[in-house]
């Protein structure tokens, strides 16, 4: 029995100085230096995206659907015309609403001398109630878009897209298939600058760096993306008479690096 307590006693010992000496090295902090490193690249678009709708209104629903078929079959011949490929056109289902009569042009006025537009009270306030559910008419709306992969032909291509039938432009987004390219030369970048303001910052304290202990990369974001630039127009409005500025694509990379410190005198 006793030869057993002694064991005991002496396993609880180890373990004792085990966790004092795993204390004591979690203690001992390696000096670390903690820097964000920033880059943005900006490169031409070399393709475009066109985003816009054909809305057509029509007394019956069979009507409208058609008209808007013929619509976006015009629109189609018109980019076969241009060279644009099927698979750079991207067509969304049509959608459909019934359009019924305002109360507006419902309401009965009555002329006084000095209130020429008082509304006259109804006394049946459901008399009109079947005219108000009943659509005097539909209208069918889809939208497109189509990839332009030769900018020289995008203007000439958004002004043919209005002539044919084209009533509404959400806008113009410029962007480029290298894309992943400049990603990468952004983020490489972007760690040459986290290294040379870590060493900057260190060299003052008269120490340097040893390795790195942690790298964390901002992450990218669809979306409004920075990776493009877009102009917008509104409904029915046109480019015709003006040129498209392409611009810039804006890349941006930020790294976020913990350095290890070495031979340092503080």
């Amino acid at each position: 029995m006793k030869i057993k307590l002694i064991l005991v006693a002496a396993i609880i010992s180890f373990v004792a100085l085990e966790a004092g000496r795993v204390l004591a090295d979690d203690h001992e902090v390696a000096p670390t230096i903690s820097v964000t490193g920033n880059a943005e690249i900006k490169v031409e678009p070399n393709e475009a995206v066109i985003a816009f709708s054909i809305q057509n209104r029509q007394k019956t629903l069979d009507e409208s659907v058609a008209t808007n078929d013929l619509s976006i079959a015009k629109v189609m011949k018109f980019l076969e015309t241009q060279g644009i490929e099927d698979k750079a056109v991207r067509t969304d289902v049509v959608r459909v609403r019934p359009i019924y009569k305002t109360r507006s042009a419902q309401t009965k006025f009555r002329l006084q001398a000095n209130a020429p537009n008082v509304p006259m009270v109804d006394r049946d306030p459901l008399a009109n109630s079947d005219d108000q559910l009943t659509p005097i008419g539909y209208e069918a709306r889809r939208g497109i878009s189509v990839t332009v992969s030769d900018l020289s032909k995008l203007e000439e291509i958004y002004t043919g897209l209005l002539k044919n039938g084209v009533n509404e432009v959400s806008g113009v987004t410029f962007r480029t298939t290298d894309l992943r390219k400049y990603r990468d030369q952004a983020r490489l970048e972007a760690i040459r600058a986290a290294r040379e303001k870590a060493e900057a910052l260190a060299g003052e304290l008269g120490a340097k760096l040893a390795g790195v202990q942690q790298i964390t990369e901002s992450n990218f974001r669809p979306g409004p993306s920075p990776f493009q630039n877009s102009i917008s127009f509104a409904s029915g409005a046109g480019a015709i008479g003006g040129r498209m500025s392409r611009g810039l694509i804006k890349i941006n990379a930020s790294v976020s690096v913990v350095f290890l410190l070495g031979n340092h005198k503080f």
